[in-house]
């Protein structure tokens, strides 16, 4: 009997990279490209494996968004699932935005750590996204799993939302060895890039599908972006991973300044019959650079690019140094310089991310409830 998944991650609906209300229209986009793949590929269900919005509290235009998806899903008897992602989740005690689509029968929340059988032989265990405090129960949860699904029949999924030191050192969270051992497909979320692995000892693969649109703190490179499509029918689970077609194209340059009015030009002679008008990342690279000069030359790329962005590596007696003239995102520098000034990332992305956008939009009480509930939450610790 057939038995086909997508796996879907990192979505991100209503993200604006940039400020560009292209970009946030970009992620719509990529998101129902998706969801038409998976509907003519006849997949039986759609997993999310978190981050489904950008922020904690969606704009109207997100959550119409999801909402136009999801029905063409249910008029098709596809099931959607979903865990939530950091992204997702709140510091207050409110109810995240994604599982109002629980609410109205459009989606199943996945996120609890509750066995469930969701189609006919799958059973399907999620948990949402665990701070790094909470790591450490989250970890005795996955090793208890074996045994609690040991008479299960059929096939098993785990949807988790954590990074894997395995795929990358600086985000990782937990190691495949913390994974339960008996489970079919892995099906993870977090990491931006996409990830595929089998590890020995673990009975499936465990996969990244990658964020399904390039965010902010991803930057500008050359990149591809998808979901993956698993078929559980065999013995074995087989992966097939889908590019999005509608995906944005980004490209890094690196320009000679002397030889710079014929560089640029050759790179509108690459851009200028795109489909949407790229984003770009640009080094120029020479002795004795003139700004003026160089943002002057840069001018002519605005009618074919939506944004760029530039820097120097000026050679001074046979010694490279980076100049950056102007911070490549603002929201980037800004949690770079809070961080600085904070000397903590976490608390730097919380006053950042979740404060000052409350704080802009005069809702100091609320502010000040996130603040109280991180400063209880550190007390503990």
């Amino acid at each position: 009997m057939t038995m086909l998944i997508g796996h879907i991650s990192d979505s991100h609906l209503g993200a604006i990279p940039y400020n560009k209300p292209e970009r946030e229209n970009d992620f719509y986009e990529s998101f129902s490209e998706a969801i038409e793949i998976v509907i003519r590929e006849r997949v039986q269900l759609v997993v999310h494996a978190g981050d489904v919005f950008d922020v904690p509290k969606p704009s109207g235009t997100a959550l119409v968004k999801l909402v136009d998806s999801l029905k063409k899903l249910k008029e098709k008897g596809i099931k959607f699932v979903f865990t939530m992602g950091e992204h997702d989740i709140s510091r207050l005690y409110s109810i995240p935005s994604p599982l109002l689509y629980q609410h109205v029968d459009l989606a199943t929340y996945i996120g609890d750590g509750k066995a469930r059988e969701v189609l006919d032989g799958l059973t399907i265990v999620g948990f949402h996204k665990r701070r790094k405090d909470e790591v450490d129960e989250l970890k005795s949860r996955l090793s208890s799993l074996d045994q609690e699904l040991y008479s299960a029949k059929g096939k098993k999924i785990l949807v988790l939302h954590q990074g894997m030191y395995e795929f990358h050192k600086f985000a990782g969270e937990i190691n495949s060895s913390d994974l339960p051992k008996s489970f079919d497909y892995y099906a993870m979320g977090h990491l931006h890039d996409r990830f595929e692995k089998r590890f020995e000892g673990l009975k499936g693969p465990v996969c990244y599908p990658g964020s399904l649109d390039a965010t902010a703190s991803e930057g500008i490179r050359e990149l591809r972006k998808g979901f993956y499509i698993v078929d559980l029918s065999k013995q074995e689970a087989s992966t097939q991973w889908i590019e999005l077609s509608s995906t944005r194209k980004q490209y890094s340059f690196d320009i000679e300044y002397e030889k710079m009015d014929a560089m640029v030009n050759d790179i509108i002679s690459k851009i200028k019959d795109l489909a949407k008008k790229p984003m770009l990342d640009i080094v120029v690279k020479g002795k004795e650079l003139d700004s003026a000069k160089i943002a002057s030359s840069l001018r002519k790329l605005e009618d074919h690019a939506l944004y760029y962005q530039w820097n120097t590596k000026e050679t001074v007696s046979d010694a490279t140094k980076e100049l950056v003239e102007r911070p490549g995102d603002i929201e980037q520098e800004m949690l770079r310089m809070a961080e600085g000034i904070l000397g903590s990332k976490e608390v730097a992305t919380l006053a950042i991310n979740e404060i000052l956008p409350l704080l802009a939009e005069g809702n100091s009480k609320e502010a000040t409830d996130i603040l109280w509930k991180y400063f209880e939450e550190r007390r503990k610790i």
